[in-house]
């Protein structure tokens, strides 16, 4: 017995076959994209939590130039080959224990750009706590707002940023 393909029966096979081989597509490894600190601190000045990403240096500019003063936010534009990178900036509100960001990694996941951000409790957390791990009624430091700017590749595609603790973060271009 022979089978005898036709048309509409070739075109349902060169369809599934496209189907399948797009989610194997979809499901390869994610790619690691090099993340290059270019500047932390303790005190930005920026009163919320929140994550920016500037694709030109005119556009990190006009939104540093109302951070500049207030803390030990970067004095300059960094300089980076914006036409190879661009910059994404993670601040993470107030904090009176002396909490410190950082970016993990990023990674191009399901089509999108993941930027995984961290905000890591400060030397003075435990500090502020009793030995029933209460808070104390001391006087407590006053309130810093860390930041950490980082330079990445450029993607073509959406970016994402994902909090990797407790502190939600959020955020997405």
């Amino acid at each position: 017995m022979s089978i005898r393909w036709t048309d509409a029966a070739r075109r349902v096979s060169t369809g599934a076959i496209a189907v399948a081989l797009a989610a194997c597509a979809s499901s390869r490894a994610p790619k690691d994209f090099p993340v290059r600190e270019i500047a932390s601190g303790s005190s930005s000045g920026m009163p919320i939590a929140t994550q920016r990403l500037f694709e030109s240096p005119e556009e990190y500019e006009r939104f540093a130039s109302g951070l500049r003063g207030r803390g030990d936010f970067p004095p300059a534009t960094p300089r980076i080959d914006w036409s190879q990178e661009w910059l994404v900036a993670a601040f993470g509100g107030p904090s009176k224990t002396g909490d410190r960001m950082t970016v993990l990694r990023a990674r191009e996941l399901s089509g999108a750009l993941i930027v995984e951000v961290r905000k890591e409790r400060g030397p003075l957390a435990d500090q502020m706590l009793d030995e029933n791990g209460l808070p104390t009624h001391g006087q407590a430091p006053a309130a810093k707002t860390p930041f950490v700017i980082v330079a990445l590749p450029r993607y073509k595609g959406p970016v994402r940023f994902l909090a990797s603790s407790t502190t939600d973060l959020g955020g997405e271009r």
